[in-house]
Parts: C-alpha cells; structure tokens; sequence
C-alpha cells in the first residue's frame, strides 16, 4: 500500500528517482557530478528508468517492494529447507516484522534488492557446499556481484562471502566466487573511475 503512495523522503526525491530521471533525459547513464551518490552502481536507478519512461511514476516503489518480498519469500523456502515448514515460516514472519523492512519496502529505494542478492548469494554457495554442482559456485558470485552493483555497500558482505570462500572452498574457488563478484559490478566501477578519477569516489579519495 505505502508504495502506491507518492514518495517524500529525502532519498527518494534527491538521487533514487533523480537519477533515472535524469538518465532519460540523457538517453543514459550521464555523468551528474552534482549528485554523489550518482557515482555509485546504478543498476536498480536504470530498472526504475523503465516504469519512469512510461510515466508510471509508482513503478520504482513497487519494483523494490517487489524485492522485499521476494527477500521474504527466499527465507521462507530457505528456513522450509533447513528448519522445516513452520521454521520458514517463523524466519520469514521475522524478517516481514523489521522495522528497516517495514520502512523502506514501500519506497524507491535499494535495500531490498541489495539483500535480497546477497541472500540468495548465501543460498548459492550452501548449495555448492551440499552438491559441489560449479554453477552453484558460479550463481553465488555473480548474484554477490549483482548486490554490489546495486550500491558501493554492497561490496562489503561480497568480501565477507569471497573471505569466506577463500576460507572454506579453497583459493581456487575462491578465487572464482571473487572473478565473477567483481566482474558484475566492473562497468559502474570503470564509470566512476572515468568520471571522478576512483573506481570507488567518493570513498578513498583521500
């Protein structure tokens, strides 16, 4: 209901749905120095573009409610899996009740789809532990390089996960989880770096 709502936080209304506005009017991913966070990987401003496009204005909202409820929906079969039906149930009722979950799932913001990759991520690389099938291995990196792609947040647990991996796969495989985490994010990376001269500005810029 709240993302049918028009949004009037401040993210929202200064970069979230700025950005793909503005990316628009560029016809692309324009540099707009006088917005910082235009300097992060805009993967989920370039989808809210789409709705954006076509004037639907409630589209953004709804694409990262959509993602929070897909989050909740991955705990739910996740816990199934592990801790049996009324576990996931139990994990996804708490999740469903956070209060991060309860403010920002109705607006145009990132969070959800940052999470909601890393969780699956996790999932991933249980189940290349479980089946050591490769593309497991393969779907693990590249869903922990989707999450940082969404914002530079995002690199901080694909490290934590490439740590992991190095740690209990191998330096082999975890030398791959960490290829193909950081070959996702690659192109907003060189971007920023064309742009502001550091793949990753505004942070160690000194």
């Amino acid at each position: 209901v709240a993302a049918l709502a028009p949004p009037t936080d401040w993210d929202s209304l200064t970069y979230h749905l700025v950005i793909p506005k503005l990316y628009l009017q560029a016809g692309g991913a324009a540099d707009i120095p006088w917005i910082v966070h235009s300097h992060f990987p805009q993967i989920m401003e370039s989808l809210y573009a789409l709705p954006l496009a076509a004037d639907l204005d409630g589209g953004p909202a709804l694409m990262h409610a959509s993602a929070w409820a897909a989050l909740v929906a991955a705990v739910f079969f996740a816990g199934r899996d592990t801790l049996g039906k009324s576990g996931g149930m139990i994990a996804a009722a708490i999740l469903a009740s956070q209060p991060v979950v309860l403010q920002y799932a109705g607006t145009p913001h990132t969070e959800g789809a940052m999470a909601l990759f890393h969780f699956l991520s996790i999932v991933s690389l249980s189940a290349f532990q479980s089946t050591r099938k490769p593309g497991w291995l393969a779907a693990a990196g590249l869903l922990s390089g989707l999450a940082a792609s969404v914002t530079f947040f995002g690199f901080v647990p694909a490290a934590a996960l490439a740590a992991w991996a190095f740690w209990r796969l191998g330096p082999g495989r975890g030398a791959l989880f960490s290829a193909l985490a950081l070959a996702v994010p690659a192109p907003w990376c060189l971007r920023t770096w064309m742009d502001a001269g550091n793949p990753v500005w505004p942070f160690f810029s000194g």
